[in-house]
């Protein structure tokens, strides 16, 4: 069999472990006679890592967004890419430079008329809290004392960077961490704060301790964002009622829920991706009645989805997947009808898909695949707002329905890994709107249609592992948008046509990857997220 290797990116989720991913890119076509095949494949380039990216990177899609009219991006986290190098003659590497970190001062900098106005005493204690905790995170504050440093002795301390000063108090404070033992407990000296955010570098090389008790003194506090933390939820964040933010993110958690979040009643967003939590979601989150997102994505949750849940009927996003959630998805969640996501998938729920899903017509993200479920899909065709739509390796079986045709505010189908059969309905031709495709690892038989290639802005197109059978159709030339192409593991004959084979792909250089793709089409699309 003769074989021409044109570009690739490997791709691998194994288990329910957590993402280590990057993106396969085959063209796969068996040919006539001989049986030629053109795979795209590019050897010897690394494959992207996925790692978490901080919620400083929100993107703009109804999974990440409260607000119905802005579309912001999902939770699920995309991972960052190696772009394969092109051949060329090495090159001397530079050295980057390092850092020079300053030693602090030997005398506090709130003693200064420069720093802070001597007749505001509270203000010179907040600067003095401040200071000590310079003092012992000095060196695992990024950015904070290089060069470009605004923190010191010659500086305003409403100059100081991620210091917010109102009414003459430290009122915010967001700053980046290097991870490092627990964080000093001078910040709880900071009695006005409305607003705490420390996170660590996506790639920072561990955590940075406990989420301290003492928290739960800051009852000023709006809004708080913890990154890179390991060990249990402290109830005593319960104490934090005027909360409206808390997002405890992408770390090591560990241990359940306490059910003292549900004093938050004021929590407009709560956030507990990317940990290892466990146990059940605690009931007591239906009393927080004000939430518009409620995101627990990425943990070990347990047991059965609460029934309370159904009170938030303020809810734009409930996102509880890669979880090990069980049981049936409680009919109590089709009374949240302002639902623009709902998540679902990589759980262990089983039951009847609801039919009652077609009454929250204003949801863009509907996601279940990877369950127990058992379908048919209800009609779904009151969802005319629906975007993605992912119900992949569900058991379905039979034809794709029909009533899919109407969906034409679709961006991204998903039905990988089922058991359906027939064509690819012509109302697909429908779906302008289209960017990525993924009908893999089914039965589905007939020839591919011609007319795929009207489908101008699909970036990704999975066909493979089906019965498909006749010709390529020159048509999908026409898709020079396309990042992947996978037609491999069908039945089909003939020649690969001329303008498939040169779609815009580097067969010297590698594939011709572009980062933004990730970010726009949304990892959770493809059949390895959820």
């Amino acid at each position: 069999m003769g074989t021409r290797q044109v570009g690739s990116i490997g791709a691998q989720r194994s288990g329910r472990d957590r993402i280590q991913a990057s993106v396969t890119a085959v063209l796969v076509a068996a040919a006539a006679g001989i049986g030629a095949m053109v795979l795209l494949s590019c050897s010897g380039t690394e494959a992207p890592t996925a790692s978490a990216p901080s919620p400083a990177e929100a993107q703009t899609d109804p999974a990440t967004t409260t607000n119905p009219g802005v579309e912001a991006a999902p939770t699920t986290q995309p991972p960052t890419t190696t772009r394969p190098e092109p051949e060329s003659t090495p090159t001397a590497t530079q050295p980057e430079p390092e850092r020079t970190v300053s030693e602090p001062p030997r005398e506090s900098p709130c003693t200064s008329p420069t720093v802070v106005d001597q007749s505001l005493e509270a203000l010179i204690a907040d600067c003095e809290a401040l200071w000590v905790f310079d003092r012992i995170h000095r060196h695992q504050l990024g950015g904070l004392h290089d060069s470009a440093s605004t923190w010191g002795p010659d500086t305003p301390l409403g100059d100081w960077r991620g210091v917010t000063l109102t009414e003459g108090r430290v009122t915010g404070l967001d700053v980046e961490f290097e991870p490092d033992g627990e964080i000093a407990d001078s910040l709880g000296d900071l009695t006005a704060l409305e607003r705490l955010v420390l996170l660590t570098p996506a790639e920072g090389p561990g955590w940075l301790g406990p989420i301290p008790e003492w928290l739960g003194n800051l009852t000023n506090l709006e809004v708080l964002t913890l990154g890179g933390l390991e060990g249990p939820i402290p109830p005593e964040l319960g104490n934090l009622t005027n909360l409206r933010e808390l997002a405890l993110v992408h770390g090591m958690l560990s241990g359940p829920i306490p059910p003292e979040l549900g004093n938050l009643t004021n929590l407009h967003e709560l956030r507990l991706v990317g940990n290892e939590l466990s146990g059940p979601i605690p009931p007591e989150l239906g009393d927080l009645t004000d939430l518009t997102a409620l995101d627990l994505t990425w943990n070990k949750l347990s047991g059965l989805i609460p029934p309370e849940l159904g009170n938030l009927t303020n809810l734009i996003r409930l996102e509880l997947a890669s979880n090990d959630l069980s049981g049936p998805i409680p009919p109590e969640l089709g009374d949240l009808t302002d639902l623009m996501s709902l998540k679902l998938a990589s759980n262990d729920l089983s039951g009847p898909i609801p039919a009652w899903l077609s009454d929250l017509i204003n949801l863009r993200h509907l996601s279940f695949g990877r369950n127990r479920l058992t379908g048919p899909i209800p009609d779904l065709t009151n969802l005319t707002e629906l975007r993605f739509l992912l119900a992949h390796e569900s058991d379905l079986s039979g034809a794709i329905p029909a009533w899919l045709g109407d969906l034409t505010e679709l961006q991204c189908l998903n039905l990988s890994g089922n058991r359906l059969t027939g064509p690819i309905l012509p109302r697909f031709a429908n779906f302008m709107d289209l960017r990525a495709l993924h009908l893999g690892g089914n039965r589905l038989s007939g020839p591919i249609p011609a007319w795929l290639g009207d489908l101008a802005d699909l970036e990704f197109l999975n066909l493979a592992d089906n019965q498909f059978s006749g010709r390529i159709p020159p048509e999908l030339g026409d898709l020079t948008g396309l990042d992947l192409l996978d037609l491999s593991d069908n039945q089909l004959s003939g020649p690969v046509p001329e303008a498939v084979s040169e779609l815009p792909w580097n067969s010297v250089g590698g594939y011709t990857f572009e980062r933004d793709w990730w970010m726009n089409l949304h990892l959770d699309c493809l059949w390895l997220f959820p």
